[in-house]
């Protein structure tokens, strides 16, 4: 029982050591909705708008935060216009091995894409400055309480109330935020990245985030994407 009581305390730490809105305590979608448009509705204040939409689009990517300028740099060297419906750039992640190319997808959308292109100039500025803008916002409010590395926790939480219903692979929730599941000799035999459940993902995900962050007109544009991606996909079938 002693050693049970101390393995507890260990992953309560862990757990508070990385904080995310307090989504542990989440018990529906509007739940989580309350907390996150909170939190966006107070740090909106203390941005400039290309930073705001940067700690957005930081939280629909589910990357950690190094991740997420190497989606931002992948994506506006690879498009110097609007991607096809179904285009991806691939990125370096934690999991890269030193030296290996990137290695992980991930889905471009057209809203993505635009969200990134609008900014292509914001991001002359270093990735420790932009980062460092970002943290000194909310750590006035929300010291303790979120961090960077919490909008995984976030997403992961709160996309299970999102999806509830939908045929999305439990697997691709996981391999979303780039969290590895397989043992070693199933993942060199099962090599489904599940793009599309990822992509549908990203689509539900955005709607969302867009919405606690007070930016109906992007909602807008998911809407107008999924149609068109829906077209393509029964296109290809």
């Amino acid at each position: 029982m002693g050693k049970y009581l101390e393995n507890a305390r260990d992953i309560k730490f862990k757990t508070l050591s990385r904080p995310a809105l307090g989504c542990e305590e989440w018990i529906d979608e509007k739940q989580g909705y309350d907390k996150i448009s909170l939190f966006f509705s107070t740090v909106r204040k203390l941005l400039d708008k290309e930073y705001y939409v940067f700690l957005v689009l930081h939280f629909i990517l589910g990357t950690r935060i190094k991740e997420t300028f190497n989606y931002v740099n992948a994506v506006l060297e690879k498009y110097q216009k609007e991607p096809d419906v179904l285009s991806s750039v691939y990125i370096c992640t934690k999991n890269t091995k030193i030296g290996d190319p990137a290695d992980f997808r991930v889905p471009v959308p057209r809203f993505i894409y635009e969200i990134v292109e609008m900014n292509r100039s914001f991001y002359s500025h270093s990735n420790d400055f932009i980062s460092g803008v970002i943290r000194n916002a909310y750590l006035r409010n929300f010291r303790g309480v979120f961090c960077l590395h919490g909008s995984r926790a976030i997403f992961r939480t709160i996309i299970d109330f999102l999806a509830k219903g939908e045929s999305i692979n439990e697997s691709a929730k996981e391999m979303y935020i780039n969290h590895k599941t397989d043992s070693y000799v199933k993942s060199l035999y099962h090599r489904n990245d599940y793009f599309l459940d990822r992509l549908r993902l990203m689509c539900i995900y955005s709607k969302f985030i867009f919405q606690c962050a007070g930016m109906p007109e992007w909602v807008v544009k998911v809407d107008e994407y999924v149609v068109n991606i829906s077209e393509r996909v029964t296109t290809r079938n």
